[in-house]
């Protein structure tokens, strides 16, 4: 079954909020995080169906386990190792699915069809759980979601609930709306996701990501009415994720 739970995990949004330690007694509350990340994979998928690509985006490379494995396990053998390489990043879908406190991982070894992973499982999977490669596309799509709930976590450490209200907050909402732009106008930096629309031949030709920095954005008005709505100007994002 392919995934279709946030493209981060609870783990993804305290590393960018050094210091944070979300439970049920923090400000915010751990249940408030994973709202957040679910509202912003919610904007990151209306904005990557605004630009071809179908939702949720997945994994074009994924294997299922073959025998459970245990907290604190270093190792996993799994069903087929085609298509996954030393150094990938792949992600266990289990049981914590609703927790939000999917594992990432490092393949560091494989032998046969066993994967040596770094650093050690948190959690205990069954036999046939799915193991997903994160390739690029979903990579992008895991620091974006990431950086979205972030912002709106700090933000909820004031008043206003604005993220704006500290540098660190609005530096993250800023990350996450350049980011959101920057897909906008090099809908192909997603290639490697699983599922692409008949809409992707209007994609604009172009040989490779372009910086933000580089574009001047009058020279690519939006026209798309899914787009309009998937990113509201700079000074008021923050506010609507």
């Amino acid at each position: 079954m392919a995934d279709t739970r946030p493209y981060c995990s609870i783990v993804d949004v305290q590393s960018l909020n050094p210091g944070s330690t979300y439970d049920s007694t923090s400000e915010p509350t751990l249940d408030a995080v994973k709202q957040f990340v679910i509202r912003t994979y919610a904007r990151v998928n209306g904005i990557i169906r605004s630009v071809g690509y179908t939702v949720p985006a997945t994994s074009i490379v994924t294997t299922t386990l073959n025998g459970a494995v245990s907290a604190d396990d270093t190792s996993a053998i799994v069903d087929s190792v085609t298509g996954f390489t030393v150094g990938d990043t792949i992600r266990l879908v289990g049981s914590t699915a609703t927790d939000l406190v999917d594992e990432f991982k490092v393949v560091v070894a494989i032998s046969t069809l066993t994967f040596t992973l770094d650093p050690a499982l948190v959690n205990a999977y069954s036999d046939e759980d799915e193991v997903i490669l994160i390739g690029d596309g979903l990579q992008i799509l895991r620091h974006a979601n990431a950086l979205g709930a972030a912002a709106l976590a700090e933000g909820a450490n004031f008043t206003a609930g604005n993220p704006n209200e500290s540098s660190h907050g609005q530096a993250l909402m800023q990350e996450f709306n350049d980011l959101m732009e920057e897909i906008q106008n090099v809908p192909q930096m997603l290639h490697d996701v699983a599922s692409i629309t008949t809409k992707a031949d209007k994609w604009p030709q172009s040989s490779g990501v372009v910086s933000l920095q580089q574009q001047n954005p009058s020279d690519t008005p939006e026209t798309d009415t899914e787009v309009k709505a998937g990113v509201e100007p700079k000074t008021t994002v923050a506010q609507e994720l």
